[in-house]
């Protein structure tokens, strides 16, 4: 697990660190104007709400809470969507804040001081419920992969037939039950087919009907492209914010400008699994305001990393080791209309006995995928 706390925002060039106690918040320069708004919020709740249509993350905050909250949101949304918060869904992006919206009557203050009732609301559905696994950062001394070998690992347990480099070719219906062709040119019948590929994968496999909920998902999800610039630095040379995680760039003009989402301290924020006396960071690059971050080449991203490091945290002394690895179509984009659309497309795949996961449905990372297959575990909702 992450061990770095502090989170920083790049705002006004200048690296401000977030308030971590009610008395920074009132004199943090990118806080200090919102507990009115709060307080407004609360007491009379904007017209606009999320109880019964859906809008843009930037549209929800900014007209509930101001600008200076929209700043705030938007680095966030870098951060996890490397996306544009006036073109992203709030339902299908923050269903929480929704929940407690609705549980506020339209209020999202109220909705989180409200005291918590037990249980879940009889008429919800698994995707409104909140995931329940959630990180701000996490991974495994020997790397995220450590999940795919642990999951393999208890899957021998249980005398599971493995197939590795695989690809499945088509996915038909024969009869009741579900055929997969594979690679090799061996079928496989199940009575039911569990998806983790994206909507268009899936759709691109099924044969020979066509589904119209799928077709229609598949059309609406865009993706981004991110690069990720690894630098190594001696630690005798370079210093890195105490205790802090990371830090993400606020203002979009600048993200289009320099390309850079923000940077995360992996020698603070994951310290088991870097070398001693080597600091090492992850710089996060393109995403919605900076496509033509994915035209570069490996060393011009790498120019463009350490540029960000010199104007963000005056680092300028040359790393011992970089990498850059451009990532794309990597994150998907959730628009206006995607959670219903979603839903739709779950609920008729699961009346054929055909199960669909993945990032490009239940959020945009591993906690959210845990996290809404746990869910429907526990509501039995993927039982015919």
């Amino acid at each position: 697990m992450s061990q770095g706390t502090d989170r920083f925002v790049w705002a006004n060039h200048k690296l401000i660190r977030l308030p971590s106690s009610l008395k920074e918040v009132l004199t943090n320069p990118l806080t200090r104007r919102l507990p009115p708004r709060v307080a407004l919020e609360a007491l009379f709740p904007p017209g606009l709400s999320a109880l019964d249509r859906d809008v843009t993350i930037g549209e929800f905050i900014s007209k509930k809470f101001g600008r200076d909250a929209k700043l705030l949101v938007s680095a966030m949304v870098a951060g996890i969507f490397a996306g544009d918060v006036d073109s992203l869904s709030i339902k299908s992006c923050f269903p929480d804040m929704v929940r407690l919206n609705q549980a506020g009557n339209g209020s999202l203050v109220r909705g989180l001081v409200l005291p918590a009732k037990s249980g879940t609301p009889p008429d919800a559905s698994p995707e409104e419920v909140s995931p329940l696994v959630k990180a701000s950062g996490i991974t495994f001394k020997d790397g995220m992969g450590r999940i795919a070998q642990r999951l393999e690992e208890e899957c021998r347990k249980s005398n599971v037939t493995m197939m590795s480099s695989s690809a499945v070719q088509k996915l038909q219906r024969d009869g009741s039950r579900w055929s997969t062709q594979v690679q090799s040119g061996e079928s496989i019948n199940a009575d039911i087919v569990v998806s983790t590929l994206s909507p268009r994968g899936l759709a691109d496999i099924l044969s020979p009907q066509s589904i119209p909920e799928l077709e229609y998902l598949k059309t609406r999800i865009g993706k981004v492209d991110v690069a990720v610039v690894n630098l190594a630095y001696d630690s005798h040379d370079v210093s890195l914010p105490p205790k802090g995680f990371g830090h993400l760039v606020a203002d979009r003009a600048v993200q289009a400008e320099t390309g850079c989402l923000g940077v995360i301290y992996d020698s603070n924020a994951f310290p088991q699994q870097q070398p001693d006396h080597v600091a090492v960071v992850s710089v996060m690059m393109g995403g919605a305001h900076a496509p033509w971050v994915s035209t570069k080449s490996q060393s011009e991203l790498v120019e463009m990393a350490k540029r960000a490091m010199l104007d963000h945290l005056n680092v300028g002394v040359k790393p011992l080791e970089t990498s850059a690895v451009l990532h794309r179509n990597c994150i998907p984009q959730y628009k206006v209309g995607h959670f219903d659309a979603a839903q739709a497309t779950r609920k008729r795949l699961a009346d054929e006995n055909l199960i669909m996961y993945g990032t490009g449905v239940l959020g945009a990372g591993i906690a959210d995928a845990v996290g809404g297959a746990l869910i429907d575990i526990e509501t039995k909702s993927w039982a015919a």
